[in-house]
C-alpha cells in the first residue's frame, strides 16, 4: 500500500509551499515512512526530508518527531512539529531552474482547485512532482470542453513510469460557477492498471474561494 498525504499553500497565485508526507507498507509491514517539506526559492524549491525505514532508527534520527511514525497517524497534522524533527536538508530533491515557477502547481492541488480556476483554452500546466529524484517537473497538457454540465477539462498523461502502449488519461469536471464536480483517471503503468471516479457530494455551494492564495 502507497500513501500520499499533501498539503500545499500559495500566495498571489504562486506555488510557496508544498508538504508531503509517503508511507509505503507491505500489509502491516513497513518498508518506508517519508515527511517531505519544499519551500519556493528564487529559482525553483528548496527541499527537505524526515525518514526512516525502521522505528529504531526514527527514534535516533529524528526524536522530535517519533509520535508520527505509527501509519494510524496518517492523514493528521504534523508540519507544527517537523522543525523539531529535525528535518534533513535534501539538495537532490530541490526543483531548480524552471522558467515557468510563477506558473507551477502541485498535483493534488491542480487536480481540487487550480482546474477550477484555469483560462478556458488549450494550455501545458508546469506541475512539479515533490519528493520525485528526477523528472521533477511534467508539463501537463490540458483541453477545455462544454458539456450540458459546465466544463470538461481533459488530458493525457505522459511520464516515463507510465505504460506507453496503453495512453493514461485524467478528466475533471467544473461547473461553470467554479464548483468542481468530478474527476475520473484512468492510469497504466507495468505494475498493473488502474481506474476511479470521484463525484462531488453535499458540497456548501454558497462558498466559492477566490482565484487567489489560500492553503490547499
Amino acid at each position: 500500500m502507497i500513501g500520499v498525504g499533501p498539503v500545499s499553500s500559495s500566495r498571489g497565485g504562486q506555488l510557496e509551499n508544498v508538504a508531503v508526507n509517503s508511507r509505503y507498507l507491505l500489509g502491516h509491514r513497513i518498508i518506508r515512512q517519508q515527511w517531505d517539506k519544499f519551500r519556493r526559492a528564487a529559482d525553483g524549491m528548496q527541499a527537505e526530508r524526515v525518514q526512516a525505514k525502521t522505528l529504531s532508527d526514527f527514534q535516533r534520527q529524528h526524536p522530535g518527531f517519533v509520535q508520527h511514525w505509527d501509519p494510524a497517524t496518517f492523514a493528521q497534522p504534523w508540519l507544527h512539529d517537523y522543525p523539531s524533527a529535525p528535518p534533513e536538508r535534501r539538495i537532490d530533491l530541490d526543483l531548480h531552474g524552471t522558467p515557468s515557477l510563477s506558473a507551477l502547481r502541485s498535483p493534488l492541488a491542480l487536480a481540487f482547485y487550480w482546474v477550477r480556476w484555469l483560462p478556458q483554452t488549450r494550455q501545458d500546466v508546469p506541475v512539479f512532482l515533490p519528493g520525485f529524484k528526477k523528472d521533477r517537473q511534467v508539463e501537463v497538457p490540458v483541453a477545455p470542453a462544454r458539456s450540458t454540465e459546465g466544463i470538461v477539462w481533459h488530458t493525457v498523461l505522459h511520464y516515463p513510469s507510465l505504460s506507453e502502449r496503453y495512453p493514461s488519461t485524467a478528466s475533471a469536471l467544473v461547473s461553470l460557477d467554479h464548483h468542481l464536480l468530478r474527476i475520473a483517471f484512468e492510469l497504466h503503468t507495468v505494475y498493473g492498471s488502474g481506474r476511479r471516479e470521484i463525484v462531488q457530494q453535499d458540497c456548501d455551494r454558497s462558498a466559492v474561494a477566490p482565484a487567489g492564495g489560500g492553503r490547499r
